[in-house]
């Protein structure tokens, strides 16, 4: 019997299915959506730095980083220095507030002589920089940001802060995988039980040698468009149900920007054959770095920006019309793809509202039965690949009404949901995303 199945073995309900997987995580993780209190703190922070009290301004900036879901930001005094931590990833931002200046600085990496090739990397990477600077002090590699507390407004800290976190997270993982010799200073991460972590790994193997059979077995020209869909798909799907960390991360968007890359003038038959080649490459690797690559940690920045509702129901909207020539030619297979796709392009590429979040998961469990059965998980929205539409429209129904304690004219209409075939299902769906209301 799996993990899962010793810690969850009652039956499940939909409300023990949504806790049963909680202490997965699913996805990047996104700041896009504060709380009223951390909303507060940002306006107490802006108001205080207007009127010079540099120092409440300051304490009120950290409040609003700090998500105590994550416990991603902490602070001390140490005589009457502000020290903080800024938890991203597998690194730590450390700052000082002193009263007259704001530091934050985060060491990479270390070297017994000086590495030629990484400092000409970072030399370049540093004109790609706004607020902060990589920089060597002593035998160590950082990034560093410095600015007068008078001059360290809360918009500014954000950025500045923000812009070290993601960059430090990206760049110790890059210079540990392509330079010898420089050691990585970082390992600030809970690893995933060995269980989960092999059927993850199992789970990606599976969805990439799928992905190429179905390359390998289509008119490169003909179905250009949804043999890229299908690669996308396996790509964003990876990084939302594996929660990869790390350089298989950092691979993961560097193929995909392949296909996006409006500077690359390529056929897309072309990007498709170069995103393939890459695919395989990464195949190649070992067991371990895979493996490797499956563990948890704390954030506090998202990689994407927040989004609006009429974008995301814009990009369904352009999805779901995608699929009337597959539907008219009876490419069902096909058809799907472009389903799954819609939602996993979204939870990968936006910062949306929490019921977008929730009803995309919704989704994803319904679709990858399998996958969430294998981990031990039994989701009751589908069940040997039938789906069951009380238990859907009941989980439905629990996301209304948690929105509707923000949003008060939030509804989904469960009404107009299909469940007479698979396909129906997942086009009224995603219709319906399109049509919710985020107003108050």
């Amino acid at each position: 019997m799996s993990l899962f199945k010793n810690l969850f073995s009652k039956k499940e309900t939909a409300e023990s299915a949504e806790k049963s997987d909680s202490f997965l995580r699913f996805g990047h993780y996104t700041d896009a959506n504060k709380n009223a209190f951390q909303l507060k703190r940002w306006d107490d922070a802006n108001a205080f730095f207007k009127s010079g009290d540099y120092k409440s301004s300051f304490m009120a900036f950290l409040d609003y980083l700090a998500d105590t879901t994550e416990k991603n930001v902490t602070w001390d005094y140490r005589g009457s220095d502000l020290h903080f931590t800024v938890h991203q990833g597998s690194v730590e931002v450390r700052g000082i507030y002193n009263g007259k200046t704001v530091t934050a600085q985060c060491f990479l990496a270390e070297f017994e002589k000086p590495p030629i090739a990484v400092m000409r990397q970072l030399l370049a990477a540093n004109f790609t920089l706004n607020y902060s600077k990589f920089a060597i002090e002593g035998n160590r590699i950082g990034i560093f940001f410095s600015s007068p507390v008078t001059e360290a407004s809360p918009n500014k800290m954000y950025f500045a802060l923000r812009e070290i976190a993601l960059r430090a997270d990206k760049q110790d993982d890059a210079m540990q995988e392509e330079f010898d010799e420089i050691k990585s200073l970082h390992a600030l991460h809970e690893k995933t039980n060995p269980e989960i972590a092999e059927k993850k790994y199992a789970a990606w193997k599976k969805w990439s040698e799928e992905a190429l059979t179905f390359f390998n077995t289509q008119d490169k020209q003909y179905f250009a468009g949804i043999i890229s869909y299908t690669l996308l798909n396996l790509f964003y799907k990876t990084d939302y149900l594996l929660s990869p960390q790390g350089h298989f991360m950092n691979e993961l968007t560097r193929i995909q920007h392949i296909y996006w890359n409006k500077q690359d003038t390529r056929t897309d038959v072309e990007k498709n054959d170069d995103m393939v080649r890459n695919l395989k490459a990464l195949l190649e690797k070992p067991k371990e770095y895979f493996i490797n690559s499956f563990y948890e940690v704390k954030s506090t920045f998202g990689i994407t920006t927040a989004t609006s509702s009429q974008t995301v129901a814009n990009y369904l909207g352009d999805c779901l019309k995608n699929t009337d020539w597959y539907v008219q030619h009876k490419h069902q297979a096909m058809e799907i793809t472009i389903y799954e796709y819609a939602a996993t392009y979204c939870l990968f590429h936006y910062g949306m509202y929490p019921a977008h979040y929730k009803l995309f998961k919704l989704f994803l469990q319904i679709h990858n039965e399998p996958f969430f059965k294998d981990l031990g998980i039994e989701i009751p929205y589908m069940v040997n690949g039938e789906l069951k539409k009380d238990k859907i429209t009941k989980r439905i129904h629990q996301i209304i009404e948690e929105e509707k304690t923000v949003f008060k004219n939030f509804e989904f209409r469960t009404a107009n949901l299909k469940f007479n075939t698979i396909y129906d299902f997942y086009y009224s769906f995603l219709a319906e995303i399109q049509f919710l209301n985020f107003t108050k």
